[in-house]
């Protein structure tokens, strides 16, 4: 009878154990969410340059180690990509007619707040954004096509609207601003964009 009672009070012991354990692994896991939105970047022209609406793809890791109403931290990789015509020749490149991307990796702070299944937050993300363009070289074989990379330090501010279907399930409306600090490169309109993005955000478990 004891040695039932020992194995009984045991297995209670572990179970009551490996539950807690799940629980906590539950519970940070549900702090990370995975952002992921695509949506239209917006450079600012000039007089000089037509640069034309592209696509941007924004992919995040976010902590939240409070679920809302509270500061939250994200790391964002975003792609952007634009198509550009020129007569100038006092671009960074002699192709007159090309693609301008950007990549940017940038982390930082935020605040969110919760209106009933409305949530809204803001965001600042410093990093560093890196420009990328063709240029032509004239060889004895003739023109060759190099790429060229501007790297340079960035700055990101968002502000979201999430709409929860579930706790950890959100669709999100993110209108954005980018920043590139550079003198290298496209000349300083080219270096701020503007974006309008839609995704979702969740929980991988």
């Amino acid at each position: 009878m004891k040695r039932k009672l020992i194995i009984t009070i045991f297995l209670f012991i572990c179970s009551s154990a490996l539950y807690a354990q799940t629980e906590q692994a539950e519970s940070v896991t549900s702090k990370f969410y995975f952002p992921a939105l695509i949506g239209v970047g917006i450079p600012l022209d000039n007089d000089h340059t037509i640069l034309k609406h592209g696509s941007i793809l924004n992919t995040a890791i976010e902590f939240r180690p409070v679920y809302i109403n509270a500061f939250f931290f994200r790391f964002n990789y975003d792609a952007l990509n634009n198509s550009y015509v020129s007569p100038m020749i006092n671009l960074p490149t002699n192709v007159v007619k090309g693609k301008l991307s950007a990549t940017f990796f940038l982390a930082g702070a935020g605040y969110r707040w919760q209106f009933k299944k409305i949530g809204i937050y803001t965001i600042m993300q410093p990093g560093l954004g890196m420009r990328n363009f063709n240029k032509a070289i004239v060889t004895n074989d003739g023109v060759a096509i190099e790429n060229v990379t501007n790297d340079s330090f960035s700055v990101k501010t968002s502000i979201g609207f999430e709409y929860y279907i579930v706790k950890h399930f959100a669709l999100i409306t993110e209108p954005s601003f980018y920043k590139l600090f550079s003198g290298r490169g496209f000349n300083n309109s080219h270096s701020q964009v503007s974006a309008i993005s839609v995704g979702i955000t969740t929980t991988l478990f």
